[in-house]
């Protein structure tokens, strides 16, 4: 049985141009992706899907293997992450008893401990697959919609706004920096989690959490790393 990392690293992106091959510290920021996910050594291999060649080079310059570059067609912004995965699994022939972990390059503060236990929680509780989660910053209970003239239209929970926030329930968001999937469940729903499997969830702290998709975003997690917060 093989278990191996996809790291997709698509050349578009809107907000952060050329996000991937950004210097984040002293590196490009899809290698401490790269590297995180070596050093855990709990993959057969580690493969980077892009339609980059600057990206496959620089992903195999440190460390990781480029099979195949993806069609244009899977990296457009309409392009589906499991869709990408399905790629990956297909071209390498993957079995049903193979497993795969989604390693986003955006999360750069995941480190290689955060993916061995990731493993280990995903081996004990013989789950289908996966998924990491950090606690919401700020209760969701305490969410509105606002109307065009900035009139509170709706509230999510009207007791909530009564309640001091050490009274109300713990709420966990996606974080987006592990997702872990058994090949033949994730072929049945191409999906990294489904009402269909067992799935477990990997809580992480949220000095390990952000999720690079603007230069704010990049400037903070910056900050965490040079802070040695995430350590």
């Amino acid at each position: 049985m093989k278990h191996i990392a996809i790291i997709p690293a698509r050349s578009g992106s809107k907000r952060l141009p050329n996000k991937n091959l950004k210097i984040f510290v002293n590196k490009p920021l899809i290698a401490w992706t790269i590297d995180a996910a070596l050093q855990s050594k709990v993959f057969s291999e580690v493969i980077v899907s892009t339609d980059c060649q600057s990206i496959a080079d620089v992903a195999i310059e440190f460390g990781a293997k480029v099979p195949f570059l993806r069609d244009s067609t899977l990296a457009s912004d309409d392009a589906k992450s499991a869709d990408v995965a399905m790629d990956v699994i297909e071209k390498l022939a993957l079995s049903g008893e193979d497993e795969f972990t989604w390693l986003q390059p955006t999360s750069p503060l995941r480190t290689s401990e955060c993916i061995r236990q990731a493993m280990q929680q995903f081996k004990l509780t013989e789950a289908d697959s996966l998924v990491s989660v950090t606690e919401c910053e700020h209760s969701p209970l305490w969410s509105c919609q606002v109307s065009e003239n900035n009139q509170l239209s709706s509230l999510i929970a009207e007791q909530a706004l009564l309640e001091n926030s050490q009274s109300l329930p713990t709420y966990f968001r996606f974080n987006g920096a592990i997702y872990i999937n058994q090949v033949g469940r994730f072929k049945q729903s191409c999906a990294f989690y489904s009402s269909i499997a067992k799935t477990t969830a990997f809580k992480m702290p949220n000095t390990k959490s952000v999720d690079i998709d603007t230069e704010l975003d990049f400037m903070f997690a910056e900050l965490i790393m040079q802070q040695g917060l995430n350590e």
